[in-house]
C-alpha cells in the first residue's frame, strides 16, 4: 500500500519534494517517476524521471531510499490555482517504480496549488 499525502506549491516558486521510503531500501537502480495530472485519471500536467537526464529527480541517499523531486518555477506556473480535490477534480500526484516487472506505486496524493501574493 503507498503512503497519501498532501502538498502545497505556489505558482511562479521553485520547490523540492523530498520522498523517503519508509522501510529504508537500496534504489540505486531503480527507474522513479513523479507524476502530477489534472485530476483523477486526468491528463499529465507534469512529469519527471529518473530515466531522464536532466528528469527532475535526484537519488540524494539511493542506498537509504532518499529522493528528492525539484518543480522549477516555470513548471509551477503552467499549474492553475486550487484549494482542494473537490468532486474528483484538482491535482493528483503519485511517485511511482516503473521498472520491468516492478510497476509499483510508492507515495500519491493531492497537489495543492496556492496564487503567489502579488508584491
Amino acid at each position: 500500500m503507498s503512503i497519501t499525502q498532501s502538498i502545497e506549491l505556489t505558482r511562479g516558486e521553485d520547490r523540492v519534494i523530498r520522498a523517503t521510503m519508509d522501510k529504508p531500501r537500496d534504489i540505486s537502480v531503480w527507474t522513479i517517476e513523479f507524476v502530477v495530472c489534472t485530476s483523477l485519471n486526468g491528463a499529465v500536467a507534469l512529469r519527471y524521471s529518473t530515466a531522464l537526464s536532466p528528469g527532475g529527480i535526484t537519488k540524494t541517499n539511493a542506498q537509504r531510499g532518499v529522493i528528492e523531486v525539484a518543480i522549477p518555477l516555470d513548471d509551477s506556473l503552467t499549474l492553475s490555482e486550487n484549494s482542494t480535490l473537490d468532486d474528483g477534480y484538482g491535482y493528483v500526484w503519485h511517485i511511482k517504480r516503473v521498472d520491468a516487472g516492478s510497476n509499483k506505486e510508492l507515495a500519491r496524493g493531492e497537489l495543492i496549488v496556492n496564487e503567489r501574493v502579488a508584491a
